[in-house]
């Protein structure tokens, strides 16, 4: 078949690529591809940007389980025409999102488990996608987990397990980096850990779990940009969690450094993480609504 063959087909027929778990049927109950588009969600539902997330809950006679479904349905009329010719140079975001989730686990870095993944491409220039991920149950992002362990955990548990986590942290973070790969939305609220954690007052090493890897991408030339820019939105996301101090901003650094090899760390690097993190803060004061 040729190109041109290809190409008449996505604009005159559409074209349909899917992957899926091996027990995705345990979960879609006979649903096709399609029909993921239209499932109500349970909760915990967000729309922006020509993207829409939700938590949907699944039960049947023997247990109850949840997922997250991530559903694209706006893109830009480039990005359209590139997935009309060329579609694996150009990947939609859910599709992008299940390669970048199979990458990470092969490399060690734990992430949600993705049920499945698809793209449509056509009729004419219309493109959807979508990922299903199963949920983290039991798990807190770190953003709140800190602040709850702060309140619940006597002080040396609590900085015992936060040790734990900072150089957890750090090595999935230094992971990810030294394989010039860069996630780019890097905040605390995008790693999770085990709730029984805080209760037991006990961390278990490679706990942490990483989400939203729909932006992770490999930048070769261009590693030290996005190098500052992922550790000044983690410092930023940092800034007013109570529990959070500059010794345990420290630690992450001395253990990153040492896991990456910046040993020293140049101080244009540092100056770098540090002014951008601030531009983050000054942006985020910006959108806050004025208090009535």
């Amino acid at each position: 078949m040729t190109m041109w063959t290809s190409i008449g087909r996505r604009l005159i027929r559409g074209e349909v690529r899917f992957v899926h778990a091996a027990d995705w049927n345990d979960w879609a109950d006979g649903d096709t591809p399609d029909d993921v588009f239209t499932w109500p969600m349970t909760d915990d539902c967000h729309s922006k940007q020509g993207r829409s997330t939700g938590r949907r809950l699944f039960a049947n006679q023997s247990q109850s389980r949840a997922a997250y479904i991530k559903r694209h349905y706006r893109y830009p009329l480039w990005r359209r025409l590139a997935a009309c010719i060329w579609p694996e140079a150009v990947p939609s975001h859910g599709w992008t999102e299940w390669n970048n989730l199979q990458w990470a686990k092969a490399h060690g870095i734990a992430v949600p488990r993705p049920l499945a993944a698809a793209e449509f491409i056509g009729p004419g220039l219309q493109v959807r996608s979508f990922l299903v991920l199963e949920e983290l149950t039991g798990m807190i992002p770190l953003h709140r987990a800190i602040p709850q362990a702060h309140a619940r955990l006597a002080r040396r548990d609590f900085s015992t397990w936060k040790s734990a986590v900072v150089a957890d942290l750090a090595t999935t973070v230094a992971r990810l980096h030294r394989e010039q790969r860069f996630h780019k939305d890097l905040y605390l609220c995008h790693f999770f850990v085990p709730a029984d954690s805080i209760a037991s007052a006990t961390y278990d090493r490679d706990s942490l779990h990483m989400i939203d890897l729909h932006r992770l991408a490999r930048h070769r030339w261009t590693g030290w940009w996005w190098r500052i820019k992922d550790l000044a939105q983690l410092l930023f996301s940092t800034f007013g969690v109570v529990g959070v101090t500059d010794r345990d901003r420290c630690r992450f650094v001395r253990h990153y450094r040492r896991l990456t090899g910046l040993t020293p760390i140049p101080r244009w690097f540092v100056s770098a993480v540090r002014l951008k993190a601030r531009a983050y803060l000054r942006h985020a004061n910006r959108r806050e609504p004025l208090s009535p």
